[in-house]
């Protein structure tokens, strides 16, 4: 069976249709594409997780939808383990491209995103996280970002 070709836009903490580049990706490529948010549990059990989180994620995804609805879209709450979910889809679609953006939120979601590129990598799925915000994962050594700063804006 011939799986149809897909991109997945994989919303973290940017929550928003306007001024959002793994969107403006998706939406230029000429491939259909899924939106999704991962609840997962890992996350949600994570000390810094309350309900007042949730319940804002949950109403935010509900007014993406209103928005996204004028575009012919919609963003996929999914509830589960974040690498099973993704290789749930990968099981009925070929999925050519993740876009999201870097998180710069805690070890917890690190460890997560360093397991989801291991999966994806597996799958040969390519991911591209835009750049958000200054913070930069993974580097050990600050120095000469000042200098260098337009080098890393994408």
């Amino acid at each position: 069976m011939i799986k149809k070709k897909i991109n997945i836009v994989w919303l973290k903490r940017d929550l928003r249709l306007r001024d959002n580049l793994p969107f403006s990706k998706a939406e230029k490529s000429n491939i259909t594409y899924l939106a999704i948010y991962i609840m997962d549990p890992e996350m949600i059990e994570y000390k810094d997780t309350s309900l007042r989180h949730l319940q804002f994620v949950y109403h935010s995804i509900l007014e993406l939808n209103k928005e996204a609805k004028t575009f012919h879209q919609k963003v996929h709450l999914c509830f589960g383990d974040t690498r099973t979910i993704f290789y749930s889809i990968a099981q009925l679609f070929e999925i050519k491209n993740v876009f999201s953006y870097q998180e710069s939120g805690t070890e917890h979601t690190w460890n997560r995103d360093k397991l989801a590129k291991k999966l994806f990598n597996q799958l040969n799925i390519q991911w591209t996280e835009f750049q958000r915000d200054g913070v930069i994962r993974g580097i050990r050594n600050r120095t000469g970002w000042d200098i260098n700063w337009n080098t890393f804006i994408n």
